[in-house]
């Protein structure tokens, strides 16, 4: 049976004829590797997200990155952590609480285009931020992904790292779902509190 998605460069292809060993596909069209690691593969969705057409549109107009103009606070975003070459913000369409994104401050598309002094600044920042998340959602499992160009999934060319919190007994959803009435803020509070909290254990010790 045929179904109602259409894969780039074969239009007539169906699911099973795609479908490559230790993958499968969840909703929003997305072609996903089974791993605890990273998204490998996606198909893009027929239908495009608010940031995923804020981010065509900017990058068919030659302009400034959405994640550059929430650096420069021309669009919102909960902020959690920021140094002066880095910033950590909530997604806001996470695929689990507390799903934040890491971004360099300069405007880099691909991850091996980063200077060697940018790449250790910014793997240090990811590694901060995910040791808060992991205190403030009280889980020691999490995805780190990071899709680099547009066949493994990268819709905003600006290098991003995502840290999705995972939790036992919890299926490992890749549905993204919306923050609900006041739920954002106080996530984003509660990373931020166990920043602070980790910065003055390490200044004691």
């Amino acid at each position: 049976m045929k179904h109602n998605f259409r894969a780039r460069g074969n239009p007539r292809a169906t699911r099973a004829s795609l479908l490559p060993p230790g993958h499968a596909f969840f909703p929003g069209g997305e072609l996903l590797e089974s791993t605890d690691l990273c998204v490998a593969a996606q198909f893009r969705p027929r239908s495009l997200s608010p940031l995923q057409q804020k981010a065509r549109s900017t990058r068919k107009k030659g302009m400034a990155t959405i994640f550059t103009r929430i650096i420069r606070g021309d669009l919102p975003a909960e902020k959690v952590y920021e140094t002066e070459t880095e910033v950590a913000f909530l997604d806001i369409n996470p695929y689990s609480e507390g799903h934040t994104l890491v971004v360099p401050k300069r405007e880099v598309a691909r991850f091996d285009e980063l200077p060697a002094a940018e790449l250790r600044s910014l793997m240090t920042v990811v590694q901060t931020v995910t040791r808060a998340i992991v205190r403030a959602m009280n889980t020691p499992h999490y995805n780190l992904a990071l899709n680099n160009g547009r066949p493994a999934g990268q819709e905003v060319f600006h290098v991003h790292f995502h840290i999705i919190p995972r939790h036992e007994n919890r299926p490992r959803a890749w549905e993204r779902k919306r923050y609900s009435g006041e739920v954002m803020g106080a996530v984003a509070e509660k990373i931020r509190r166990a920043l602070r909290e980790l910065e003055t254990e390490a200044a004691a010790r």
